[in-house]
């Protein structure tokens, strides 16, 4: 890897992209700043239209609420 950064002239960072599997293209990405130096694992969650990531340092944690998925008869 440091030889094909140093050949791209580009700098190693941590991060996620979103590839469309039809296309090949990034259709997502961001980057993760920080003391996270590596991601280990990714997975991949069906039928799930907005994920997200919060830490327990934040206050946006204190007004998550989560469910257990609808059934259609209770939409």
């Amino acid at each position: 890897m440091d030889k094909r950064l140093t050949e791209t002239d580009s700098e190693p960072w941590c991060g996620v992209q979103v590839i469309d599997l039809d296309t090949g293209a990034c259709v997502h990405w961001f980057r993760i700043d920080g003391p996270v130096g590596e991601l280990y694992d990714v997975a991949v969650v069906p039928g799930v239209m907005r994920l997200m990531s919060l830490s327990f340092a934040t206050n946006e944690v204190m007004g998550l609420i989560t469910h257990d998925p609808l059934e259609e008869s209770d939409i």
